[in-house]
């Protein structure tokens, strides 16, 4: 008779830390000195350049930075994302897909979630526009 404490397998289980690294690709703002009607909120944010779109296609900070699984995606988000900026904040709004890397389960979740929402967002567009 085995004790219920004793482990089951021949190796108990061991977590992995730190966790696997995630990569995704985000949209950033290249200029953001040369925006227009930036919200107070951003304000600090704006003066240090760290300026991100957001998944609703709005500007925040790298925390609430889109986060997309692949780069064709992010490029395809990015040219969305630069025709609506570009009527609210001035034509010459630079937009850049970039890589980043997360090591967090919910990072994880975070980035299939904002990518089927962009995709179900760009498969929108691509319905209503006219042939």
């Amino acid at each position: 008779m085995t004790n219920p404490t004793t482990p089951r397998g021949p190796k108990p289980y061991k977590p992995v830390w730190p966790p696997t690294n995630r990569d995704y690709f985000t949209v950033r703002v290249m200029n953001s000195h040369a925006l227009r009607n930036v919200s107070a909120v951003l304000w600090a944010v704006h003066e240090k350049d760290d300026i991100f779109v957001g998944p609703s296609v709005r500007l925040t900070s790298a925390v609430g930075r889109v986060q997309l699984e692949t780069q064709e995606l992010a490029e395809q988000f990015c040219e969305h994302a630069r025709d609506i900026l570009g009527k609210r904040h001035g034509a010459e709004i630079q937009l850049a897909v970039v890589s980043g890397t997360a090591h967090t389960k919910i990072s994880d979740r975070w980035t299939r979630e904002q990518s089927e929402r962009a995709r179900a967002m760009l498969e929108g567009l691509k319905c209503l526009k006219p042939r």
